[in-house]
């Protein structure tokens, strides 16, 4: 799963714009107007392994005479 993160933070006093520091993540300017800079992140969410299945069903068992 993705996970897409914006926020937007007001400028620094020299005019330079300030990365968020919410996530751990690496953010990305998208937009600057009037003092702020919208930012955006993406991010990999962890996903739940798959449940391992049996290749042969526990009622069918194989009879293996020699």
């Amino acid at each position: 799963m993705i996970k897409i993160f914006r926020t937007v933070t007001v400028d620094g006093p020299d005019g330079q714009p300030w990365p968020p520091t919410e996530r751990n993540a690496l953010w990305r300017a998208v937009r600057r107007a009037d003092g702020s800079t919208l930012w955006r992140a993406i991010e990999l969410a962890k996903s739940d392994p798959l449940p391992r299945t049996s290749r042969f069903p526990e009622r069918q068992q194989l009879n293996l005479k020699g």
